[in-house]
C-alpha cells in the first residue's frame, strides 16, 4: 500500500485577516504541524498543494509542492489535480489542512490501521463531534473517477464522500480536529 501525504495550504485566510499558514505555533509555521504529523506516522512522499501566491514560502523545505490549476476553488478541486497528477504513483492520499495545530501522528497511525484491517473502500473518514472531517481523510486513487464526473458547481467535499464507498470512524475523544479560522481560535492552543 502507498500512501501520499497531502497538505492543503492554498487558501486565502480572509476570515483570518493575513495568511495564516505561516503564523508561529511552537515556533515553527502553522502548515508544518501537518507536514510534521505525516512525516512521524512514517508518510514520507508529501506534497503540499498550494497556489501561485505562495508557492515559493514553501520551496525551501522538504516537501514536494503541487500548484493548485484551479486556485481557490476549494479543496475538492485541490484534491482532484492532486490525484490527477500522482494516481499513478500512489494508491492512497492521506488528506490534511495547513491550518491544524494539534493534529497529531497518531490520529493518522491509527486511519492507516483500520486501512490496513479492511480496504474495501474509497474513502476512510473521521468523525469528530458527529461532523465529518474530510480534510483529515485518507482517498483510494479510485476516489478520482468520481471526482473527474463532479461538475464545478459541485465543488463540495460531502458530495464526493456520498459518491464513493466511505467508511467513517467515530473520533469524538481526539483534539486532532481544531483548525484556526479566526485570530480568536488560537484561544485554548498553546503558542
Amino acid at each position: 500500500m502507498t500512501i501520499a501525504g497531502l497538505v492543503m495550504a492554498g487558501g486565502r485566510s480572509t476570515r483570518y485577516g493575513r495568511q495564516k499558514l505561516f503564523e508561529l505555533h511552537e515556533n515553527e509555521a502553522l502548515w508544518m504541524k501537518s507536514v510534521r504529523a505525516l512525516q512521524k506516522a512514517n508518510i514520507h512522499d508529501i506534497y503540499v498543494l498550494t497556489n501561485y501566491n505562495l508557492n515559493d514560502h514553501f520551496l525551501a523545505h522538504d516537501v514536494h509542492v503541487l500548484i493548485d490549476q484551479s486556485p481557490h476553488a476549494g479543496p475538492m478541486h485541490a484534491l482532484h489535480g492532486a490525484m490527477s497528477a500522482l494516481h499513478e504513483d500512489f494508491e492512497w492520499f492521506q488528506v490534511l489542512a495547513g491550518d491544524l495545530p494539534t493534529v497529531t501522528p497518531q490520529l493518522l497511525i491509527e486511519l492507516r490501521n483500520h486501512l490496513q484491517a479492511n480496504e474495501d473502500y474509497d474513502c476512510l473518514l473521521p468523525i469528530n463531534n458527529g461532523k465529518f472531517q474530510p480534510l483529515h481523510g485518507l482517498y483510494h486513487r479510485d476516489c478520482l473517477r468520481a471526482l473527474q464526473h463532479q461538475s464545478s458547481k459541485d465543488a463540495s467535499m460531502r458530495t464526493l464522500i456520498e459518491r464513493v464507498n466511505t467508511r467513517t470512524i467515530d473520533f469524538s475523544h481526539k483534539h486532532d480536529f481544531m483548525n484556526i479560522n479566526y485570530e480568536h481560535d488560537w484561544k485554548g492552543v498553546r503558542r
